[in-house]
């Protein structure tokens, strides 16, 4: 029984005093620093070694795609302490105090393995943008990495991560040296972000070769607009389909060129087979134009083709026009047996030569006076409203121009007349009115209504003065005397009066009765100016 309680004893003894504190200190293992118990899953102190690579680990440089490796006496932060050898047991409190570190810019506190980036400070120096007070840095939080790594654009002063969107500013001066073009804000810039690049950089203009900041590129522009190839393609100058770079005043003078030809195709002359268009002489032959496609199926659009053409080159009319039918055969449909049925589809092509024309000097001399002192002229010009006011200042009355114009027609004394824009409204709705609407729209175009806010002498005169024609008018026009000197003199004013049923012209030897039927007069003199127009076609052809 002793033995058993020796025995008993010694075990007991031997399980407090060797294995208990064995088992204690694995399960229940005390901090090294503080003497706290710990638990086995949370000892730190293998955390600790931790510590030793960091003067291994390697900075990747996102930017330059350098990396760059610091050995442990350079690393900025922790280094491994020999006293951390003798560490056998490491609570999470004091590992937390020993990982933890306060930046050297601010009161932050932050994990040396997670946040501290002292060691992004070098990726500076190939930027220009380190300073020698980093070298002091060992740690620094990710904040203050922000603040320092976050720089100010000079020229539109918002900021931007040096690293992601770099600075700008060798390029910017690079690709205005090339343009030679100097930008003062520029010149004295240390820094320029993206957005300012992009909005200052040159690019040369393909039209006018000038340098212009490419932001406003209206290349794309010009290329996807619809006015462009329709009026300028394929012969004007203000035309291509390889301009990459075009200034925005260059495009406006592109749009105003479209304009300018559709004003210079309403002032065509004619396009002719010949060598040269009737009645016009060829003032410049501008060269060939050519259709050699397969949208023309009438030889009319193979006209108009040319005609824009010769337009677009600055002519006002072609010659030497030549154009070939060509016939190609399609489908035009399939038979109950599927069998297909083919037509013959004609396309027209040709060429032709854009030329400036203008018309032959034909002034006709002042005609000389018959052998009774009456005028023996050719042509004459008539003041329509004027002399309808012959017989009174009041009322109008149409008989007496009626009359006139019948005797002229019979003479076969070619003549043309000129009313006002509010001569309609002075001869009313009535009888008259109608007669007058009925002359104006004579298709042989001798009785003429000037535009609104337009006076009829303007046009007299002019188309007296180019012609060398006399005028009847009662008019003296003497607000016009300053630039036709010939009317100052009078010789070419034919005036006349009516004295009861008579109209009296001396000058043009004319005794004419007026008639009372103005309706029945009209329509003898339009009939007549008809019939003369188709014998002179006649005879001309």
């Amino acid at each position: 029984m002793k033995i058993l309680t020796a025995v008993r004893d010694t075990v007991w003894s031997a399980c407090r005093d060797v294995v208990w504190p064995t088992v204690r200190d694995t399960a229940w293992p005390k901090c090294t620093v503080c003497s706290a118990t710990c638990f086995r899953g949370s000892d730190k102190v293998a955390e600790l070694r931790r510590l030793k690579p960091l003067g291994e680990v390697v900075v990747d440089d996102i930017h330059l795609g350098v990396p760059m490796r610091a050995s442990a006496g350079e690393l900025p932060g922790f280094e491994y302490k020999a006293a951390y050898d003798g560490y056998k047991h490491l609570c999470e409190q004091c590992w937390k105090k020993i990982s933890t570190v306060q930046c050297d810019l601010c009161p932050a506190s932050f994990d040396v393995f997670a946040l501290n980036k002292a060691a992004e400070l070098k990726r500076l120096k190939p930027l220009g943008e380190y300073e020698a007070a980093y070298d002091r840095y060992k740690h620094l939080c990710e904040q203050c990495w922000k603040n320092i790594s976050t720089v100010q654009c000079d020229l539109c002063h918002t900021s931007f991560d040096v690293f992601a969107l770099n600075n700008q500013l060798d390029n910017l001066k690079q690709n205005l040296e090339v343009y030679s073009v100097h930008l003062d804000e520029v010149a004295k810039a240390r820094r320029v972000c993206q957005s300012c690049y992009e909005q200052r950089k040159h690019s040369r203009c393909d039209r006018c070769l000038k340098p212009f900041p490419t932001m406003g590129n209206a290349a794309d522009v010009y290329r996807s607009s619809s006015e462009v190839p329709k009026w300028l393609a394929p012969y004007h100058k203000d035309y291509s389909q390889n301009w990459d770079h075009l200034c925005p005043s260059c495009y406006d003078e592109c749009l105003a060129s479209c304009q300018a030809v559709q004003t210079r195709l309403s002032q065509w002359i004619d396009g002719t087979r010949h060598e040269r268009v009737f009645d016009f002489r060829t003032v410049k032959k501008l060269g060939r134009v050519e259709y050699d496609g397969t949208d023309c199926d009438d030889p009319a659009k193979l006209k108009e083709r040319l005609q824009l053409y010769a337009v677009q080159l600055g002519g006002n009319a072609f010659v030497e026009f030549f154009s070939k039918t060509n016939a190609q055969r399609v489908i035009a449909g399939h038979g109950v047996a599927g069998n297909p049925f083919f037509k013959t589809v004609p396309s027209f092509t040709g060429y032709a030569f854009a030329v400036i024309v203008e018309p032959f000097e034909q002034r006709r001399p002042a005609p000389p006076l018959m052998a009774d002192g009456a005028l023996n002229v050719t042509h004459l010009v008539l003041d329509g409203l004027n002399i309808c006011h012959w017989a009174s200042q009041g009322e109008p009355d149409l008989r007496i121009l009626l009359a006139l114009a019948l005797e002229l027609t019979h003479r076969k004394l070619p003549f043309l007349t000129f009313f006002d824009a509010n001569t309609p409204h002075v001869l009313g709705d009535g009888g008259s009115g109608s007669v007058y609407r009925k002359l104006i729209g004579d298709r042989s175009g001798i009785f003429v209504e000037v535009p609104g806010r337009m006076r009829a002498d303007e046009f007299i005169l002019q188309h007296a003065n180019d012609d060398n024609d006399h005028v009847i008018s009662n008019d003296q026009y003497r607000d016009f005397a300053d630039r036709y000197p010939w009317v100052a003199a009078g010789d070419r004013l034919i005036k006349g009066v009516v004295a009861g049923d008579r109209i009296l012209i001396p000058r043009l030897g004319l005794n004419i009765r007026i008639n009372s039927d103005a309706v029945a007069v009209a329509d003898v003199l339009v009939k007549t100016i008809a019939l003369q127009s188709h014998e002179a076609c006649r005879e001309g052809g």
